[in-house]
């Protein structure tokens, strides 16, 4: 159990990997269990048996106690569907109070009953395939019905509309009225070429006129469109020439009811384009037509109406996310906006509303910022009204307005802002006025609304237009025209008033005309929306501008993986489903509902979805159109209280599609490009890591990055101890674990990060990165950018310094921001990654908006926990993995977005090894130690890598916080390599090495991992010997260092030999009991040049033994590229088992050229009698042809080998026979030396040499 404590009081408990939850201001521990079951119908739980214990020696507040007290000890969710079986999620509280003490849980069994199942009650559903059930089954605890309970269900969704065929003509619409079009204007784009009758006219729109797709994940998929009612104006039966149409056409906007007196405007946040579609129909059918408002006797009579004016302006999104837009900015104290509108104020039936949002746009670390907001009317000295919000809220009010408040025509209303913060800046949401006055349309707005009544009413109005047409609005698929009469100046109307009811008045000039008519040729609506259409395991949602990578990762899923891990793929432009379930109109919800309606009437029903293509917070281009190709799903609070928690992009959201519940019914994924250029280096990544596979012990490498305490906050213990009790210790035994914790790492004083950096953590990070790791896992403080406070990876410093080519590694940080990749303008570092050609990651899981340490910490235990078992990793998509731990119901987890593949496998070993008992476990210094294992499957045959580790260390670390108050932490840290070789594998391996003099000497066992790959069947094993422990000595007696042998290009070093920044240095190194590479006492392998501190290298950890060996190993060493021209010496240190050491220098001359040339180019001998050398040494990779020629030009001799010659030193034997095989006589001969290298660029020397006798 462990306690976490903020300014010396306890702020959470937590016992093992329990996660957190605040209730009040504590976080408290539980435990969550995901629950199959066989119906939605919710189980009943008892718990049979608890076992506690009192926690002694902690003086704990009441304030905790109550909390406890108030907990129950266990709890179920309400039941949801996860894919497409019933599931709940099991709640174990890990505290409870015993005679009012604190005890902590031990052990609990808890038994669930569920009701039965009859047939009747599963008769509409189907079956599922063998593979979803065995998905399943890894998924819950209680597996052994599953089989029974998982049935797809099928919801009674309406078939889709079967729409006229015809020529169908887009008309945008981008605010409310009366519209007009005519037959000319038709025939212009081609959609008429002659008189037509009138029933062959159709109009449609959208399902919400408009507006907003529901986000209701219960309501049934809407109609995609909705026939409106339009009047033809024309002489006769048809519609030709000098004829037109009118129908009511609406913005992108609602405006609904929520009280008598109050009107909720509300702006669609997607789109600021509505889309009508006017269908010209092949056949005559019934289209609908604007009917008269039906007419009534008069019980009352009615002459005030309500109005409403609402101003809205979307310049900026400061929070840079989510869907809210905000207008004028108050930009600093004194800042002042003027809003001016008119009122009817002589007008004694006048009674009226002023709401105005505001929002700060303003938040400082540890300083609660004051946006404080008073309101003017026409100039008066003393405020009309004032309000406050804090930091990012925002404030609302709805003052009420009189005769005596405002005056008749202008009134101006004047917002004035200050803050405790003088920059500070605060934005206006809206201004509205809702008000009650007489029906004088003259100057009141053209547009009001008559309050339910009951009643048969007569409406008078007033207005100047000499012929004034009215129409009822309300339902604006049914628009009707209202008969009116003239009476006294004024004009009436009358009907049946049983609802709200809203009212248009307009002159004839007033009448609209759409921007442009959009012929669509071949217009489709089914072509998705068709319970026919063959169904696809794996869905790709992308734009047409990536059609072709898109079906290049199709047809690799589809076609070109083993057969075992094919799905049925379909790509699907976005554009489509757009069309089809929102009628143009850009809303995600449309996403979400092209995929419910997949899940349930497609055969194979999708499993994965991928998101090809860059989506952004601003879906109306406000600010930038660049990376906004596939929707984002943007997440904000309803409360209008606004932190950069609360509002967040998630892909989790389009899943929700079975049912109300938050889990993921799918797998899903995005890849963020933004080119054409960008998608394909993704999936040629994809491609080349399932197809082409980079193979090696990397694949069962895991490097954990975890924060130190200190900075931003006070003392932060957290990262290391959640790496170490979330991570660390669920970890299986066969892997091969680093751990970067920044603790282990000197601080350097830099003032542009918080005073410190830890620049030599940054580089290991980046030789792991190289070295490569299968995963990656970051848990600590972050941004977009950054990890940690003393930018241990940034960006901008070091994208282009990672280096991984294709051991590419899966990268989860478990940080603020990391993820956030729907910025409009940069790329965040995951999305980077991702995207970089041949390098980066393959794919990466991090949060889109800022998260909380102990969620990340229940989050990432989950993934580790799903991912492996105790001998292999479990064989799951990485889709399928975060489907199973991101629960919907926690924002926390919501937040993390897969940015990659959802349906490939990670780069592990999914097969188990397993090693025969030795007859002793305990191993002696200097002993030799033979070890063998075996594989059980059907004729494996590979190489492996086998390592053999020292005792994981327990250190003891002082660590400092921000207020250099001194803290002690203990941790684990992993024991150093002290063999590692390769060895040959089928059903059996071996292998054998030697027990170093340095070990650590702790009483932790150590541990013995093989991987092995069998590149021909694609089959990777990984297994362990745990525990090993060492201790005693062996007789064995030497005093002999090693051998130390320098190559160059496979060729014996000589001094004087250039070296090129591309040629590498092979050391081999050979000791008949092995070599030290344990790292201990200093007895590191070091490179040294000119004995220059800066310029010596410790390359222990580059020594690999050679294959099946125990007593030579190799290391390959790259010169420095930033080392001066020239010549120089080097050192080589190495030391053997027995801690005797060699040491080697050697002279050579360092050429920094980085143009292709050959350098030295020599015959040797020369003079030759029957053979001689063509050597040189070559700056890059290249081919090379040599032509001999006599002294008078006549060429008798051509050698082309055809070969590459890697960089560095080389040499070309001939054997002094010319063409014809015949041996040339003695003379002087010229050649010429053509080389050229891998990108085209060549090079030729010309030299003279002498045959003698």
């Amino acid at each position: 159990m462990d306690f976490i404590y903020e300014n010396n009081k306890i702020k959470a408990i937590k016992i093992g990997n329990s996660s957190l939850e605040k209730i009040d201001q504590f976080y408290l521990p539980f435990f969550t269990e995901n629950i199959a079951l066989p119906s939605l119908k919710m189980p009943h739980m008892t718990v049979i048996e608890s076992n506690y214990q009192p926690i002694r020696q902690y003086p704990f507040s009441d304030k905790i106690i109550n909390i406890i007290k108030g907990v129950g000890e266990v709890s179920l969710n309400e039941p949801g569907y996860f894919g497409n079986i019933p599931v709940t999620t099991l709640k174990i509280f890990g505290l409870k109070l015993i005679d009012n003490k604190i005890n902590v849980l031990r052990r609990i069994i808890i038994k669930i009953d569920y009701e039965s199942i009859s047939e009747n009650s599963q008769s509409n559903t189907s079956s599922v395939n063998k593979n979803e059930i065995e998905y399943y089954k890894r998924t819950f605890i209680n597996s052994k019905y599953i089989d029974k309970w998982v049935k797809r269900r099928k919801l009674s969704i309406s078939k889709p509309t079967i729409y006229p065929t015809g020529k169908w003509i887009k008309i945008p619409i981008t605010e409310d009225g009366i519209y007009s079009i005519t037959y000319d204007e038709l025939h212009k784009v081609n959609a008429i070429n002659s008189p037509i009758s009138h029933d062959r006219i159709f109009l449609y729109s959208n399902s919400t006129g408009g507006g907003e797709l529901s986000k209701d994940p219960t309501i049934n998929i809407p109609e995609n469109l909705v026939e409106n009612a339009i009047v033809i104006h024309s002489s006769d039966n048809t519609f030709g020439p000098g004829d037109s149409l009118t129908f009511y056409g609406k913005g992108t906007y609602t405006i609904s009811q929520h009280s008598q007196y109050y009107l909720i405007y509300k702006k669609n946040c997607y789109s600021d384009t509505n889309f009508y579609w006017l269908c010209i129909a092949d056949n005559p059918g019934n289209p609908k037509r604007m009917q008269i408002l039906e007419t009534s006797s008069i019980d009352t009579m009615i002459a005030t109406g309500m109005f409403f004016i609402h101003h809205e302006k979307d310049f900026t999104n400061f929070m840079k996310s989510g869907k809210r837009w905000y207008g004028e900015k108050f930009a600093g104290s004194g800042t002042s906006h003027y809003f001016s509108v008119y009122l009817p104020g002589d007008d004694p039936s006048f009674t009226g509303w002023l709401r105005i949002r505001v929002a700060g746009g303003t938040r400082v670390e540890d300083i609660s910022v004051r946006h404080n907001f008073s309101v003017y009317l026409n100039n008066n000295p003393a405020s009309f009204d004032n309000f406050t919000c804090w930091n990012y809220n925002s404030s609302f009010i709805n003052r009420k307005l009189s005769n005596n408040d405002i005056i008749e025509g202008i009134n101006i209303f004047k917002i004035e802002y200050s803050s405790n913060i003088h920059q500070a800046n605060a934005y206006l949401d809206f201004i509205e006025w809702l008000y009650f006055a007489s029906l004088d349309i003259t100057k009141n707005p053209k547009d009001f609304w008559i309050q339910k009544l009951d009643k048969n009413v007569k409406i008078v109005f007033n207005t100047n237009i000499s012929n004034p047409s009215v129409y009822d609005i309300t339902d604006w698929s049914n628009v009707k025209k209202v008969p009116i009469e003239k009476e006294n100046r004024k004009y009436y109307f009358t009907f049946y008033s049983n609802k709200l009811n809203h009212f248009l008045v307009i002159d004839k000039s007033e009448i609209k005309k759409p921007v442009r008519l959009e012929y669509i040729p071949e217009n489709q609506w089914n072509k998705l929306r068709n319970e026919t259409v063959p169904g696809a395991e794996y869905v790709i949602i992308t734009t047409e501008e990536f059609a072709n990578p898109a079906n290049e990762l199709a047809n690799i899923h589809s076609n070109l993986v083993q057969e075992e891990n094919r799905l049925t793929t379909k790509v699907v432009y976005q554009s489509d489903i757009i069309h089809e379930f929102n009628a143009d109109i850009p809303d995600p919800h449309a996403i979400r509902y092209f995929l419910q309606y997949a899940y349930n009437y497609w055969d194979p029903q999708p499993k994965f979805v991928l998101l090809l293509g860059d989506g952004t917070y601003d879906y109306r281009g406000i600010k930038s159109n660049e990376g906004n190709i596939i929707m984002t799903y943007q997440v904000e609070s309803d409360n209008f209280l606004y932190s950069p928690q609360q509002t967040y992009s998630t892909d989790a959201r389009f899943t929700y599609i079975n049912g109300t519940d938050r889990y993921m019914d799918l797998s899903i994924g995005r890849i963020t490009a933004r080119t054409v250029e960008e998608a394909e280096y993704a999936v040629e990544k994809i491609k080349n890591y399932i197809l082409n596979p980079s193979y090696g012990i990397w694949r069962s490498t895991i490097t954990l990055v975890a924060d130190d305490v200190a900075r931003p906050n006070n003392y932060e213990p957290m990262h290391i101890y959640d790496s170490e009790d979330h991570i660390a210790k669920v970890l299986p035994k066969f892997l091969n674990i680093n751990k970067i914790y920044l603790e282990e790492y000197p601080a350097i004083f830099d003032e542009s990060a918080y005073g410190v950096k830890r620049p030599s953590a940054t580089e290991d990070i980046l030789k792991k990165l190289e070295d490569g790791t299968a995963i990656i896992n970051y848990m600590g403080h972050g941004s977009p950018t950054v990890w940690a406070q003393e930018y241990i990876l940034e960006m901008k410093r070091d994208l282009n310094r990672i280096h991984t080519g294709m051991k590419l590694p899966f990268w989860l940080a478990a940080t603020c921001s990391w993820g956030y990749f729907d910025d409009i303008y940069e790329n965040c570092m995951a999305e980077a990654l991702v995207i970089q050609p041949d390098n980066g990651a393959i794919a990466t899981l991090s949060a889109t908006r800022g998260v909380y340490g102990s969620a990340n910490a229940n989050f990432v235990n989950k993934f580790y926990s799903k991912l492996f078992n105790d001998s292999c990793a479990n064989k799951i998509r990485i889709g399928e993995l975060t489907r199973q731990i991101i629960n919907g119901n926690s924002e926390n987890d919501e937040k993390y977005v897969l940015l990659g593949d959802p349906a490939i496998y990670l780069a592990l070993p999914y097969k188990t090894a397993h090693f025969e008992k030795m007859d002793n476990d305990t191993l002696k210094i200097l002993s030799k130690v033979s070890l063998k294992g075996y594989i059980k499957d059907n004729n494996p045959n590979g190489n492996g890598n086998i390592v053999v580790y020292d005792s994981d260390r327990m250190v003891q670390r002082t660590v400092y916080d921000m207020r250099k108050v001194a803290h002690i932490m203990s941790y684990m840290l992993p024991g150093e390599k002290l063999f590692q070789g390769i060895i040959n594998f089928n059903t059996n391996f071996k292998t054998s090495f030697y027990i170093p003099k340095d070990i650590s000497w702790q009483t932790t066992p150590g541990k013995i991992t093989f991987f092995g790959w069998d590149s021909t069947n694609r089959e990777e094993y990984a297994g362990s010997y745990f525990p090993v422990y060492y201790g005693g000595i062996s007789d064995i007696v030497d005093s002999t260092g090693p051998r130390i042998l320098l190559y160059l290009n496979n060729s014996n070093f000589i001094d004087g030999d250039i070296i090129t920044p591309d040629s590498p240095l092979e050391i081999k190194i050979i000791d008949e009991h092995g070599i030290n590479i344990s790292g201990y006492m200093g007895h590191n392998i070091t490179l040294s040049i000119d004995e220059d501190k800066d310029l010596t290298y410790i390359i222990t950890k580059n020594f690999i033994y050679d294959q099946n060996s125990d007593t030579s190993g190799t290391i390959t060493f790259f010169m420095p590229e930033n080392l001066a021209p020239g010549t120089h010496t080097l050192t080589i240190k190495a030391w053997d088992n027995a801690n005797n050491p060699s040491e080697v220098s050697a002279v050579f001359e360092f050429n920094p050229v980085t143009e292709f040339k050959l350098l030295k180019p020599y015959n040797v001998p020369n003079p030759f009698c029957e053979k001689t050398y063509f050597t040189f040494y070559n700056t890059r990779d290249c081919y090379v042809k040599i032509k001999i020629f006599t002294i008078r030009g006549l060429l008798i001799k051509t050698i082309d080998d055809g070969i590459i010659y890697p960089a560095g030193f080389n040499r070309i034997e001939w054997d002094g026979k010319d063409n014809f095989n015949d041996i040339i006589s003695r003379g002087v001969y010229i050649y010429k030396i053509y080389a050229e290298d891998l990108e085209g660029k060549t090079f030729t020397y010309i030299g003279k040499m002498v045959k003698g006798y």
